[in-house]
């Protein structure tokens, strides 16, 4: 069983760089994907190469300064995939606070993230 079997992440960032190779490598060892980024058609080209490979992927435009669309991607995702179990980010804002849920942290502290 691959370790990422029956879970469901979303990754930011993951049309180029070190998103997309976290995305490839989550979906390659069992993770179902959001593909989440700014540009949709970086997004949709990892989704596809994703799919090519036997992955499961969905692309979501976001801006993820934008909480509601980032509420938004939380939701679409939940919806396509029937849950959520990987989006943690890791904060220096919070250095008490290493992982944080994104799906559960409030907005300023999102906020302290981005900045």
């Amino acid at each position: 069983m691959s370790r990422f079997t029956g879970k469901v992440a979303i990754v930011t960032g993951a049309g180029s760089g070190i998103g997309r190779a976290t995305a490839r490598l989550m979906a390659s060892e069992g993770a179902a994907v959001t593909v989440a980024d700014i540009a949709s058609d970086a997004a949709g080209r990892v989704v596809a190469e994703i799919e090519a490979a036997g992955g499961r992927a969905r692309a979501q435009t976001v801006d993820v300064s934008d909480a509601d669309g980032v509420q938004e991607m939380i939701a679409a995702t939940v919806d396509a995939f029937g849950g959520l179990t990987s989006s943690t980010t890791r904060s220096r804002a919070r250095p008490d606070r290493l992982d944080q849920d994104i799906a559960t942290m409030d907005l300023a502290t999102w906020d302290r993230v981005l900045a």
